[in-house]
């Protein structure tokens, strides 16, 4: 009896835990990270989340880059890597954008529209 209160338990930690909040209109508000790792060869500046032990990159749609590049402004600027965490909604598109990286590389994400960016 006890191992399964003890199971039960760390499934309600667990998913309580989740930061990702899907709503019905199909957009996602989840805690990311906003990353310029070029200096370190690395890629230009992208979003990394995780959830569930796994990582995604996406780049914000081109209509709506405008509001990462006012979070990407008020960073302070250094010879290596940024990375800044930020909590962002946003809304999944069909469509793939290329970023820079080291080596003369160019990497396809997956782009996102941004409906709402801040600094955490």
């Amino acid at each position: 009896m006890r191992r399964y209160v003890f199971i039960l338990l760390l499934f309600g930690v667990f998913v309580g835990c989740q930061d990702k909040e899907v709503d019905p209109d199909g957009t996602i508000e989840t805690n990311a990270r906003l990353v310029n790792n070029l200096p370190v060869d690395g890629c230009e500046w992208h979003f990394m989340i995780t959830h569930d032990h796994h990582t995604s990159f996406y780049l914000p749609s081109k209509s709506t880059a405008y509001k990462v590049e006012t979070i990407i402004a008020t960073l302070p600027r250094s010879g290596g890597a940024i990375t800044t965490r930020v909590r962002i909604r946003y809304r999944p598109t069909s469509q793939k954008g290329h970023v820079q990286c080291g080596f003369g590389r160019i990497a396809e994400y997956d782009e996102i529209d941004i409906i709402e960016i801040r600094k955490r």
